[in-house]
C-alpha cells in the first residue's frame, strides 16, 4: 500500500464480492473469468484494505480505496468488449469503458465529464472503447447495478 499524494485522485472503486471461500479453497469466478484478480490488478494503487459491505440491493461487494498518482493508472481487459481502465491525467480521472456504454457513463457522471467521449481501438484490437475525463466532486459516485452481484462504482474520496 502507498500512502496518497496530495495531488493523487482519491476514489473508491465498487466491485462484486465474487471470491467464495470453502475451508482452505478460495474460488474467485470474476477473477478467472478476466484472467486476472482485481487486487493484483489495483494492489500499486491501494491506500488502504479492501473491505466487503453490502450493496444497496442487499448483494456484496468488495470496496477498493485507491490514491491514483499523476499519469499513473489501471486496466482491465474485458474479452470482446474491449478494457475498463481509469487514470489520473493531470488532476482529471480518465475513464476508459466498452463503447456501448459511453452514454450510461455520460447520464451518470452528469456535470463532472469536461472532455469526451473519445472512441478508439482497445488494447488488443478486438473492440472499440470510449475515454471520458472527469473533474471529480468529493461525494460524486456513479455505479451501474449488476442485480444479484451487487454492483460496479466509483467514488470520490
Amino acid at each position: 500500500m502507498r500512502r496518497p499524494e496530495p495531488d493523487d485522485i482519491r476514489v473508491l472503486l465498487t466491485a462484486p464480492a465474487t471470491r467464495l471461500s470453502f475451508g482452505p479453497l478460495v474460488v474467485d469466478p470474476l477473477g478467472q473469468l478476466l484472467c486476472v484478480s482485481l487486487r493484483e490488478v489495483l494492489d500499486s494503487l491501494l491506500e488502504a484494505e479492501p473491505y466487503q459491505r453490502a450493496s444497496p440491493r442487499g448483494a456484496a461487494v468488495e470496496i477498493f480505496p485507491l490514491a491514483l498518482p499523476a499519469g499513473e493508472g489501471a486496466f482491465v481487459p474485458v474479452g470482446p468488449l474491449g478494457e475498463v481502465a481509469l487514470a489520473n491525467d493531470a488532476g482529471l480521472l480518465s475513464l476508459t469503458v466498452p463503447a456501448a456504454m459511453a452514454g450510461w457513463v455520460m447520464a451518470q457522471a452528469a456535470g463532472m465529464v469536461v472532455r469526451g467521449p473519445e472512441r478508439h481501438p482497445a488494447a488488443d484490437g478486438r473492440a472499440t472503447v470510449a475515454r471520458l475525463w472527469l473533474r471529480l466532486r468529493l461525494g460524486a459516485r456513479a455505479a451501474i447495478p449488476l442485480g444479484l452481484l451487487g454492483e460496479m462504482a466509483i467514488e470520490a474520496a
